[in-house]
């Protein structure tokens, strides 16, 4: 048989629960970004809520989280893990992903990106109207948990198509924020 043992599982999966369980194990990281704990391991985000963990050994590990959705951010933090899916839901774990809370709810909008620097959080969002991006947000919050989250500005976007752009790429350096869309802004946070 010429079918790779990976794809003789998929097709052999009896159940659909089988089939979603084989296929979050070889789900791909799709966030460019990894978020690095302590050890050395990288968080990266995939497909199918799944977040994939690559030891320092080069050992790949998966974690599937309550969502269907896109993890598309990840960051790491005093010993906390957060993630940012394409839906605009934040989530939280303090055991490196054994277990999850819901932090924030972004509604309409993608997280595409979570940094954490000297005391605080920033996150990008990008809201779509169908195939492409109209408006990328930028929030801001100082507590632990997220609690205190709010909007430091929207910057409309002119239309791109999503095939041949890739998104903003922020940058915190100190109390500046800098984005680039179609110019470079920087933001006082």
């Amino acid at each position: 048989n010429s079918q790779s043992p990976l794809v003789r599982s998929l097709l052999a999966a009896a159940t659909p629960d089988q089939l979603l369980a084989d296929a979050r194990e070889i789900t791909s990281p799709i966030t460019e970004e990894a978020a690095i704990d302590e050890s050395g391991r990288l968080y990266f985000g995939a497909d199918l809520g799944v977040l994939r963990i690559r030891t320092p050994d080069a050992r790949w590990t998966s974690v599937a989280m309550d969502t269907l959705h896109k993890i598309s951010a990840v960051e790491w933090s005093d010993g906390m893990l957060v993630t940012g899916s394409d839906d605009g839901v934040l989530r939280r774990s303090k055991d490196g992903g054994g277990s999850w809370s819901e932090l924030n709810r972004i509604g309409g909008e993608a997280i595409i990106d979570i940094d954490h620097a000297d005391g605080v959080w920033l996150l990008t969002t990008s809201r779509a109207q169908g195939p492409q991006i109209d408006r990328i947000s930028v929030y801001k919050a100082s507590q632990a948990d997220l609690s205190d989250l709010v909007k430091l500005r929207d910057f409309a976007v002119e239309q791109k198509r999503l095939a041949y752009w890739f998104g903003a790429r922020p940058q915190t350096r100190g109390q500046k924020f800098t984005l680039g869309i179609e110019r470079l802004y920087q933001l006082d946070i």
